[in-house]
């Protein structure tokens, strides 16, 4: 089957999610092509686009812009990421904190999609910082920083002495929390990520975020970490203060975030169990590729002590973040098991959801009748493709002291804030000049 061209944001999705990743393999002249497309065709003010995804815009379009601009250092993805931002501030209404969630690029424009009502959530609005923050210390225009740090100061401030916290707000100014459900699955996992990659990215300066960061784990090790009856290590939910076994895909990113908080952060800031904690945690992500496909659904259920696929959560959509947690955790132990585990996920692709011109999302992967949805999410080349590559590539070709990913996988420089000037590549060079190449 033909697949018909996805038009999502019309702004290219594809191609700036993938160019940091084609940078990493080397293809320069591929990685040139699209420089060219960025230069002579992305276009903001001029876009025909409709309001969309404010989160998915800032982590794929700004990130992709901003992880080919740290690579390469060529202005002329800084240049990009800064008429983007320009837009998407828009997203804030006068004197909210949080930024509502779509925003209409090519007019300009937000909106708050209706069925939210006046609900928030926190993993959206709490996943725009490091993109933000990147831009204003390389533009040198504290716009961006202001704008995303006001939303991560809100959610703060909203749950004082809590680690865990809901996974939506209520309101927009000042909000406070909504609901009780916790997960560090979809509506609440980046927003954890990005407390303790805030703390790395401006080099270990600003604690608040550590010590949030810290007692989040603390609380999820004490109330979401279980283990099945045979024997796997999941981190569950929790809803009206209840436990609901089931472990997301998505939930597999939390064995990278210890990890690099256990090796980047300051000796005896993180107790050494969290690495037994991660280290199972993926051996439970390996084991959901365990199906006729080879591919993983995009939920366990453990609700009867067991691991079990419920039809309805048997698809794939090629998420990265089992493998993103194999990268995390050889990167750090040098356990080449982890190369192996991330190979055999690639030979589950190749085998299951490779088409002549890519590959496709998966339904059914636990049945002999699978089938393709002819689609593709662009984060499968932005990150999927990019963990795959850099788990069996040299560890120093994104070296984690001096880098952090953001939660679509584009690679963000480490500051120090008022002592690192912006490398070259800043928006007064040249905008078809080229950075020093540095890896």
């Amino acid at each position: 089957k033909r697949g018909k061209p996805n038009t999502w944001f019309n702004l290219g999705l594809s191609i700036v999610e993938t160019m940091d990743t084609l940078w990493l393999l080397g293809f320069r002249q591929e990685f040139d092509e699209a420089q060219r497309w960025v230069e002579e065709h992305l276009t903001f003010e001029r876009a025909k686009t409709k309001p969309d995804s404010f989160f998915e815009a800032t982590i794929r379009l700004l990130g992709g812009l901003l992880g080919a601009h740290s690579l390469s250092l060529r202005p002329i993805f800084l240049q990009r990421a800064k008429e983007l931002g320009d837009r998407l501030i828009s997203a804030w209404p006068p004197d909210a904190d949080l930024p509502n969630s779509q925003v209409d690029i090519g007019a300009n424009l937000s909106s708050h999609i209706g069925w939210r009502g006046r609900s928030f959530s926190t993993a959206e609005v709490g996943s725009c910082q490091l993109e933000f923050r990147y831009l204003s210390h390389h533009t040198g225009d504290p716009t961006y920083a202001i704008f995303a740090d006001r939303a991560f100061n809100a959610i703060l401030q909203a749950t004082p002495d809590k680690g865990l916290v809901s996974a939506n707000l209520l309101g927009n100014t000042r909000p406070v929390e909504q609901g009780s459900t916790i997960t560090l699955g979809a509506h609440g996992d980046s927003y954890y990520e990005y407390l303790v990659k805030q703390y790395l990215q401006t080099s270990q300066t600003e604690p608040r975020f550590l010590e949030r960061w810290k007692l989040a784990m603390q609380e999820m090790m004490s109330r979401l970490v279980h283990r099945s009856s045979d024997g796997y290590l999941y981190v569950a939910k929790e809803h009206d203060g209840n436990i609901v076994h089931e472990f997301d895909h998505l939930s597999c990113f939390i064995a990278g975030m210890l990890m690099q908080g256990l090796h980047e952060l300051p000796v005896g800031e993180v107790p050494q169990g969290y690495m037994e904690v991660a280290a199972e945690i993926t051996e439970t992500c390996h084991a959901m590729y365990d199906t006729t496909s080879g591919l993983a659904p995009e939920i366990i259920d453990f609700s009867s002590g067991q691991k079990v696929i419920k039809p309805k959560d048997a698809f794939s959509l090629l998420r990265p973040e089992a493998v993103e947690a194999m990268y995390y955790m050889w990167y750090y132990t040098g356990d080449h098991i982890y190369r192996e585990w991330a190979h055999s996920v690639l030979e589950g692709l190749n085998r299951s959801a490779r088409t002549t011109h890519g590959y496709s999302s998966m339904e059914q992967i636990n049945s002999i009748e699978q089938k393709m949805t002819d689609s593709c999410e662009s984060f499968f080349y932005a990150e999927t493709l990019k963990y795959l590559y850099l788990i069996q590539a040299d560890p120093e070709l994104v070296p984690l002291d001096k880098f952090v990913f953001n939660t679509e996988a584009h690679p963000l420089r480490i500051w120090r804030p008022g002592v690192d000037a912006p490398p070259s590549g800043g928006l007064r060079a040249s905008a078809s000049g080229e950075g020093t190449e540095t890896r």
